[in-house]
């Protein structure tokens, strides 16, 4: 008897294979046949699923972010903001490899994006992030502070990244989940607003 293929979960488990190649080698510099290459899979079983490269890379953003947002849609099932807020940044750290991965893979294929070496997909990745934006609103109720809160996550990944282990996660989180219960508790036109200095 041949044996039976769920194509929805082997294509899932390439582009999970992906990830760390993107991440690694950032997308420019890797050929549909290098990819197969390195997943031990010929190259008419890589275009069986994708059929070139950056439909494959889509698909990976959008895995990853589906992913994501189930995981912290699941969130949205703890009561009360502070105890959400700690549970994601949590998650994070928890994931830190893998969300500092995405981090590399995003900012690898805007940057060649800038200099026209590869297909420009601008509105994809602002999908990508829009999402994120979406996930953390929900998470703290005010679209202003989700992408602050956004903003801090990036920062906090590319601070430990260069900086290591010097850079406390725990340490930063805390302060980060302070600064955004702080605005969360108040009423966003009660904060000054930065004005630039008179002349």
């Amino acid at each position: 008897m041949p044996k039976i293929i769920n194509h929805d979960e082997y294509r899932r488990q390439l582009l999970n294979q992906c990830f760390g190649l993107f991440a690694e080698y950032g997308y420019a510099s890797l050929s549909m046949r290098q990819i197969a290459g390195f997943l031990g899979v010929s190259t008419g079983t890589l275009y069986h699923y994708f059929p070139n490269k950056l439909a494959m890379f889509e698909q990976l953003l959008i895995l990853i972010t589906e992913e994501d947002i189930a995981f912290g849609s699941r969130m949205m099932e703890i009561s009360g903001v502070e105890d959400r807020l700690r549970a994601f940044f949590t998650h994070v750290f928890e994931s830190e490899e893998r969300f500092m991965r995405k981090f590399m893979i995003l900012h690898e294929y805007i940057r060649q994006e800038k200099t026209g070496a590869v297909p420009e997909q601008h509105s994809a990745i602002q999908r990508t992030i829009g999402e994120y934006i979406r996930l953390c609103e929900q998470l703290v109720g005010d679209r202003k502070i989700g992408v602050f809160m956004l903003a801090v996550i990036h920062g906090l990944l590319i601070q430990r990244y260069i900086n290591g282990a010097a850079t406390s996660y725990e340490e930063q989180a805390e302060l980060a989940v302070d600064m955004i219960l702080r605005r969360v508790e108040e009423p966003w036109e009660n904060h000054s607003r930065l004005q630039p200095k008179a002349p």
